[in-house]
């Protein structure tokens, strides 16, 4: 049965990968589709730059998918794409007015969703790494060191800007810390499951046996039964 349970948790997490280079790509695309509408419209200069970051997106989703396909390291290739997603976060975070901007808020989605694939350290990990590299932007715009929003963030003040820097560091812990309980109890609700079907598969298994080994014949009954014709 340990065999088989280790066969079925790849089998499981090898889906639960597909579906997340699924979910990626196709949120991606409707992400940068939007935000393109809502700020440029129908300008085509603004198309053009939609392009790249789309094309780095679909070259990174055929590349997970060779590996998914090709590789069995499947929770390397787990934390890899999560490790990437907060790269590709910061990097729109970065062009797009550091504090200010609204994509702050995929670090959450790419922390809460780690807790599905990770373990609880992992999603500790991760909100910690989108911590890091969100006060690294920040403090790298503050002191002019290329990115966009120098200008606004000079004038919000710094000690506004740190502050607004260490509350979005302390939700992404807060979350980090909630997706790590998540995924503990998934996994403790795993392993319960686990040994209840192994329990479950050891019964019939018994009771088959006790059946094939009883040569007269056997009649089985319930209690509403019995109640009825207590002969039986």
């Amino acid at each position: 049965m340990g065999l088989d349970d280790a066969i079925e948790r790849r089998h499981s997490l090898k889906q639960k990968l597909w579906w997340l280079i699924l979910a990626r790509i196709t949120a991606s695309i409707l992400l940068f589709f939007a935000r393109t509408l809502w700020v440029h419209g129908a300008n085509p200069q603004a198309w053009t730059e939609v392009f790249m970051p789309l094309l780095v997106v679909c070259g990174l989703t055929v590349l997970y998918a060779l590996a998914l396909s090709f590789s069995k390291l499947l929770l390397l290739q787990a934390r890899i794409q999560f490790a990437v997603d907060i790269i590709l976060v910061t990097w729109l975070i970065w062009t797009t007015d550091v504090i200010h901007s609204p994509y702050i808020a995929i670090y959450i989605v790419v922390i809460a969703a780690s807790s599905l694939f990770l373990g609880p350290r992992d999603s500790i990990a991760i909100s910690v790494g989108c911590a890091v590299a969100f006060t690294a932007s920040a403090v790298a715009i503050l002191n002019g060191i290329g990115g966009v929003g120098f200008g606004t963030l000079i004038d919000s003040g710094r000690v506004q800007t740190f502050q607004s820097i260490g509350l979005f560091d302390v939700a992404f812990l807060v979350v980090g810390l909630l997706s790590a309980r998540l995924a503990e109890r998934q996994s403790r609700s795993d392993v319960r499951l686990q040994a209840a079907t192994q329990s479950l598969a050891t019964l019939r298994a018994l009771h088959e046996r006790i059946v094939e080994s009883i040569r007269s014949g056997v009649v089985t009954t319930d209690l509403q039964a019995l109640a009825l014709n207590p002969t039986v």
